[in-house]
């Protein structure tokens, strides 16, 4: 579900995704950049034409858009929403400004002649091993009303329903209690411009019981629940840009009608300092800088836009950038042929760049209580944050509870298969002894060796796909806020994102199930509303403290899902505590038989939730024993801290190995069992195990950062370089060299010629080697670019990466010398 605070990422390849989709347990559905096609726009860009491949096709079945008859082209509008949420029959504007809206239509059981469309009804002729019954329910779709002016058009969704129902539980005591348990039913399906349907077939009649008695029971207060997905626009500043983009890279965002533009200028972040007699780029002139609209992000007025199209045609001539050999009066007073690479970045990004004051008085970024901007997003020609394209979901709720004979109509049933039975939920406690904490479950009466238990804890899982991540990301954020008319102060923020799920210590799983019988089916049963309180660190990293987590989402199907913000030194603890005993927390919810139930969340990377060993049953090794071959899936060491007995067959299995061995990633290890009885016959073998992950940290957290960041700690560098190289041709150049570019690795780059031997440059510490305290946190890399030209414009021959480490000084020597 998208919520107003998510930080979204964007990659070289311009597709987009937030930061929570990487913990997520449904894949992602990842987006490009929109192209954006100015219709009053003479210049290049108005020739291009390209679709967005990988995109939603809003031109299907389920969406169709006539041209806009402004030369706007309709398949390319989203519904524009401020936050990124989406609500029913709300009236979205369309992205490219069209003059109409989208609107999420408000579901209702469709009805004719005052009876629903809707029914249950047995199949007595299905064939073996199909369905035995089908529930199929009509569904009209109503749309808010509309003026000629301003029509309305209608999203382009996905929608699956499930049904949602009440059963009492019986807990030992006077006071009343229910738990809500639900049934999927699957998607539903577009018939026409008005109506949808849903079809679900049953299988056998343990599931028609089940779902007769959630629609027919009154105690069970059934209601269907219709989760709507579509495809939304937002403009917002929380995007995350994880790579470098050069000259070529912006001119093809060019191409797309956005560039990635700096908030500040260059010297105030960047440490730029270029040659004293080199001419300076015209960008700085005043009548050039950019403005946002004060208007909200979602709004286009027509009298600004005219005052844009001076700029936009001018810049559409930056496209001939790629050989550089056309004039761009407008944006340089030096020859195209005197630009280098770094001069055209530079020059680039400041081309969109709103005015700072006015883009933080309408920043939806903040740290606490301050608006702030990143110090680099993607902006369209109007000065806004870029079009960002993301899934949201939208929850609707009908009453789906009847009176059989008042609606008898709805159900073709024989009355001898209708069911007659009072369902409840039987609390109980299952102790599984050595001093291991009890287990509540509840037997479901209704139905034969059905159970549910609360989870025991939440716990960081590891994915399912390789190489089997736990589900945590982080992603690194430099902002901007305004400390002054006359200074920018940068911050350094980290974002985490993560994923907790409920977890059962799975020995204590085994011996309830053994206990319960052969065929006990367990389900976790979890809390549709819940609160969340989660111990972070203060700003300092050093004091922590319970904070109240209202942004966390926590569903039936994700367990939770949460996103922090972090200054380094938070991070720093963060981490710590990941390593170890975790970060705790509880989740307060209202369980079945009470009212309020605590349930502790430890989020560590050393005990982790998830399959970390893949096992290979060897079959027996002599008389009444067997083997199985585990190997270590996961990157990291792994400790079997505990061996235990595990059902085989009729009878058990018990270990033949000592606890605390060592599994490294990748290594096998096999364990050998004694049977009893012994001559059990077996074909496989699930090991029971209790183990801890011992996190290579070095390892992991390269892998689930998403870009890299940098501490606000720095060190310096003193450069200087020999006079007697200017003026020489350096091997492997025809001209004479006239400065030197010394570049950074990620961070910044000064020029060195004759004029300017030395310079220091403050360089900051790597986020990665900071954490994790090595002693080569100063480690940098650096090459150097020679350049030739009178006015040492031109750029020749950029030399390799060279390592260095700790502050002091670096002597520079050209490429090639």
């Amino acid at each position: 579900m998208s919520r107003a605070d998510e930080i979204y990422v964007i990659n070289r390849d311009m597709s987009v995704r937030s930061l929570r989709d990487g913990v997520r347990r449904r894949k992602p559905v990842v987006f490009p950049l929109p192209i954006v096609i100015d219709p009053d726009s003479t210049g290049p860009i108005t020739d291009i034409q390209i679709t967005d491949a990988g995109a939603p096709d809003p031109g299907s079945v389920e969406f169709s858009v006539a041209d806009s008859g402004d030369g706007a082209r309709g398949q390319d509008a989203v519904a524009l929403s401020p936050d990124g949420t989406l609500s029913r029959g709300t009236a979205y504007p369309a992205s490219n400004d069209a003059g109409f809206s989208f609107v999420l239509p408000v579901y209702a059981l469709q009805e004719t002649g005052g009876r629903y469309a809707a029914s249950l009804k047995w199949l007595a002729s299905a064939a073996p091993g199909g369905p035995i019954a089908r529930l199929t329910v009509g569904f009209q779709r109503r749309m808010p009303g509309f003026t000629a002016d301003h029509p309305i058009k209608e999203i382009a969704h996905e929608v699956s329903a499930r049904i949602v129902y009440s059963v009492p539980v019986e807990n030992g005591t006077d006071a009343p209690a229910e738990s809500w348990l639900s049934i999927p039913l699957g998607a539903v399906n577009r018939v026409d411009a008005e109506t949808s349907q849903l079809v679900f077939d049953l299988n056998t009649k343990a599931d028609f019981d089940q779902l007769w008695s959630a629609i027919t029971d009154p105690a069970a207060k059934g209601r269907l629940e219709l989760r709507c997905f579509a495809t939304v626009g937002r403009r917002t500043w929380r995007q995350i840009i994880p790579s470098d983009f050069g000259v070529q890279d912006q001119v093809r965002f060019l191409d797309r009608g956005v560039l990635l533009t700096m908030m500040i200028k260059p010297p105030e972040w960047r440490h730029v300092r270029p040659a004293r007699d080199r001419p300076q780029p015209h960008w700085r002139r005043e009548d050039l800088a950019r403005r946002v609209l004060r208007q909200p992000f979602t709004t286009v007025s027509g009298g600004v836009s005219a005052a844009h199209l001076s700029t936009v045609h001018t810049l559409n001539t930056a496209v001939l950038m790629r050989g550089f050999d056309a004039p761009l009066p407008a944006m340089m007073e030096v020859a195209p042929l005197d630009l280098t690479p770094a001069t055209s970045r530079e020059m680039l990004t400041q081309v969109f760049r709103p005015d700072l004051t006015e883009a933080l008085d309408i920043s939806d970024l903040r740290v606490g209580a301050r608006r702030v901007v990143p110090t680099s997003a993607f902006i369209d020609k109007m000065g806004r944050p870029a079009l960002i394209r993301t899934q949201a979901e939208a929850v609707q709720a009908i009453a789906f509870n009847f009176d059989v004979d008042v609606n008898a109509y709805m159900f073709d049933v024989p009355g001898d298969l209708r069911p007659s039975m009072t369902r409840v939920l039987l609390r109980a406690e299952f102790d599984a002894g050595e001093g291991r904490p009890p287990v509540v479950y509840y037997q479901d009466t209704a139905f034969t060796g059905r159970y549910y238990y609360e989870p025991q804890e939440f716990r960081i899982p590891r994915r399912e796909e390789a190489p089997y991540l736990p589900a945590v990301s982080i992603a690194f954020f430099d902002v901007v806020e305004a400390a002054d008319a006359n200074e920018n102060k940068i911050l350094y923020r980290a974002h985490l994102a993560y994923r907790a799920v409920p977890y059962l210590d799975r020995a204590v799983l085994a011996r309830l199930k053994r206990f319960l019988g052969e065929g006990a089916v367990l389900s976790a049963l979890i809390p549709e509303q819940a609160a969340l309180r989660l111990r972070l660190p203060d700003d300092a990293g050093t004091a922590f403290t319970e904070s109240e987590r209202t942004a966390a989402t926590i569903s039936l199907d994700d367990g939770i899902i949460d996103e922090v913000q972090l200054t380094p030194e938070a991070l720093a603890a963060v981490i710590t505590a990941l390593q170890s005993g975790g970060l705790d927390g509880l989740v307060t919810a209202s369980l079945p038989g009470a009212a309020n139930t605590s349930i502790p969340i430890r989020l560590s990377l050393h005990e982790a939730s998830g399959v970390l060993l893949e096992r290979s049953f060897r079959g027996p090794v002599g008389a009444g024993r067997v083997r199985v071959t585990v190997r270590n899936r996961i990157e990291s060491p792994l400790t079997i801290a505990e061996f235990l007995a595990t059902p085989a067959g009729d009878g058990l299995a018990f270990p033949d190995a000592s606890p605390g061995l060592q599994i490294a990633a990748g290594a096998q290890a096999d364990i050998d069992y004694r049977l009893d009885p012994p001559g059990t016959v077996l074909t496989d073998l699930n090991p029971v195990l209790r183990m801890t992950v011992n996190p290579d940290m070095p390892l992991l957290l390269p892998s689930i950062m998403v870009n890299r960041g940098y501490s606000s700690q720095t060190f310096t560098l003193s450069l200087s370089i020999d006079p007697m190289y200017f003026g020489q041709i350096m091997p492997g150049d025809t001209e004479a060299l006239a400065a030197v570019m010394v570049e950074f690795e990620g961070d910044t780059r000064i020029v060195l010629d004759a004029a300017t031997l030395t310079d220091d440059v403050p360089l900051r510490l790597p986020i990665l080697d900071w954490l994790l305290h090595r002693p080569r946190s100063e480690h940098y890399r650096y090459r150097v670019t020679n350049l030739h030209g009178a006015s040492a414009d031109i750029g020749g021959q950029a030399g390799p990466w060279v390592d260095g480490l700790g502050a002091g000084a670096v002597e520079i020597v050209p490429a090639g010398a």
